[in-house]
């Protein structure tokens, strides 16, 4: 991913990952991130639970410069994402880490990024249709690989 960068990008990305590693101790707590994300009232503990799993590969509690570049690279300047970023947001959504999204799922991740707006039903059945290619009634891993554009297009349409 981050051979997708050019020299500034990278730079930018890393003097980013300095100010929020307020000790410099070359890695991003849980607290440090909190800080970064809190924005007034806006700030929402279930948000810095969904960015800890998307960036903490390791599940180890601390964002390290390479996962930091990783999502980085993605989010802020839309590289593609590899198998590992779309595992670390499949993982993120499924809420009870059943290796399944369900509806329930989706509309959490959607009433965190939303501002509000919640997402109409009717959508919310659409994505799930069409992301549910085997039509259980839930998204699995495979699917959600398979279909992530479509995912992505979607989440695209909320402050994320």
């Amino acid at each position: 991913m981050a051979l997708q960068l050019n020299g500034e990008q990278f730079e930018d990305i890393k003097e980013i990952f300095k100010e929020i590693d307020q000790d410099s101790s070359g890695g991003i707590s849980v607290s440090e991130f909190r800080e970064c994300l809190m924005q007034g009232d806006k700030y929402k503990k279930e948000a810095l639970e969904f960015y800890m799993k998307v960036y903490d590969f390791d599940r180890n509690g601390i964002i390290e410069f390479p996962e930091f570049l990783e999502v980085q690279s993605y989010f802020r300047y839309g590289k593609n994402p590899n198998v590992v970023q779309i595992k670390q947001i499949f993982r993120a959504l499924d809420l009870d880490n059943k290796g399944l999204i369900s509806a329930d799922d989706l509309r959490h991740f959607h009433s965190i990024f939303s501002e509000g707006t919640l997402l109409d039903e009717t959508e919310l059945e659409e994505l799930i249709y069409k992301l549910d290619t085997n039509k259980d009634g839930y998204i699995d891993y495979s699917e959600f690989f398979m279909n992530y554009k479509m995912f992505e297009s979607h989440a695209t349409t909320i402050n994320m």
